[in-house]
């Protein structure tokens, strides 16, 4: 049942971002569309879950959920300490058009993600 609920927070989220983002659809980012895939396989996995239904792989959901613990964790990393230093091309890969994120920011997403995340750690597991 939470699974359920965490799945319709999760629907309700990615609408809101999608409808927020037709506005500045030609200002959007590398890392806009990162995260529109992030949220994809996150709201997927929730689904998967929660309904029961096998959409990934065990391997699969292995892969993603270390792509995106990466993914994250050099987020965190990239807000914390190296955003105030020019890197050229990296920074096409975690700037957005979209809003200024801070290092909180990104690690209130992070926490917003993490039951997405456990789904897919959970899918990925031997049953």
């Amino acid at each position: 049942m939470i699974w359920k609920i965490i799945f319709a927070i999760y629907l309700a989220l990615f609408v809101l971002g999608v409808i927020g983002s037709f506005a500045q659809i030609s200002l959007l980012t590398l890392a806009d569309y990162r995260g529109f895939v992030e949220m994809i396989i996150i709201l997927v996995a929730v689904y998967s879950l929660a309904f029961s239904k096998v959409i990934f792989s065990r391997k699969t959901a292995r892969v993603l959920f270390w792509v995106l613990t990466i993914a994250w964790t050099l987020d965190i990393l990239y807000y914390s300490f190296l955003r105030t230093q020019n890197l050229y091309g990296i920074d096409l890969l975690f700037e957005n058009s979209t809003a200024d994120p801070n290092v909180s920011s990104v690690l209130i997403g992070v926490i917003l993600g993490l039951p997405g995340l456990y789904a897919l750690y959970l899918l990925g597991q031997k049953k």
